[in-house]
């Protein structure tokens, strides 16, 4: 059928299929960029179909760094390298794709 509900329920779907390729292009940007070993340390969250007003884009893709918690004896330890950050000059917030 061609109704409103229809119209919706297709309108719907549309979205989050576009939703889901923004997801998996942030996913592979983060993933040039911090290394493959990076991957288990990214975690997508299922995208959702919401209207947002006043994006111009029609949605946004929310990336949340979260401190690890992990308890290390640095007195034995030897010392690691650095984590690549995700506050890269070329990663702004808010960074449409």
């Amino acid at each position: 059928g061609d109704g409103p509900r229809d119209r919706r329920r297709r309108t719907r779907r549309a979205a989050l299929g576009l939703a889901e390729v923004r997801l998996a292009a942030v996913q592979a940007d983060l993933l040039r960029r911090l290394g493959p070993d990076a991957a288990s340390r990214i975690e997508l969250r299922a995208a959702r179909a919401v209207v947002a007003d006043g994006l111009e884009a029609g949605g946004r893709v929310l990336v949340r760094p979260r401190a690890r918690n992990r308890v290390v004896d640095r007195s034995t330890a030897p010392p690691q390298p650095k984590p690549k950050s995700l506050a890269s000059p070329d990663l702004v917030p808010d960074q449409r794709l």
